[in-house]
């Protein structure tokens, strides 16, 4: 199992102090989710899991019996309904455009035309262009 917003899987995890959560059933709940995860390549809702490391401690429901027993795992508490993934997450940009791409390469190619003139400048040689 692995989490689709950090990678982190069962071995890399403390056993007692993470769970992994499945999305939600509400399909808006689970639109927004899939959102924060902020992931550009598709992946199987249905499968996905997210880590506790995601959620802040007012998402979970309460468990008296567990407090009242003293327990204070993590692994032993569940989510509320309406929780939504809020902390840790990727602050990832989508990917550039072809057209940015194309824009870089016209830069580093006339970075290289001017450093071309420059030297032939210098050595008073005759300048190449290349396209």
């Amino acid at each position: 199992m692995r989490c689709v917003v950090c990678g982190y899987n069962r071995n890399n995890l403390s056993k007692n102090n993470f769970k992994f959560f499945g999305f939600p059933k509400d399909e808006k709940l689970k639109a927004k989710w899939r959102h924060l995860c902020k992931r550009e390549d598709p992946f199987y809702v249905n499968n996905a899991r997210i880590c506790s490391n995601h959620f802040v401690d007012e998402d979970y429901e309460r468990n008296l019996r567990y407090e009242l027993l003293g327990y204070q795992l993590k692994r032993f508490r569940s989510l509320k309904k309406e929780a939504v993934p809020s902390k840790n997450l990727p602050n990832r940009e989508k990917n550039p455009s072809k057209s940015d791409r194309v824009q870089r390469q016209k830069i580093r190619h006339d970075k290289k035309t001017v450093e071309q003139i420059l030297k032939g400048l210098l050595t008073k040689d005759l300048i190449v262009f290349t396209d």
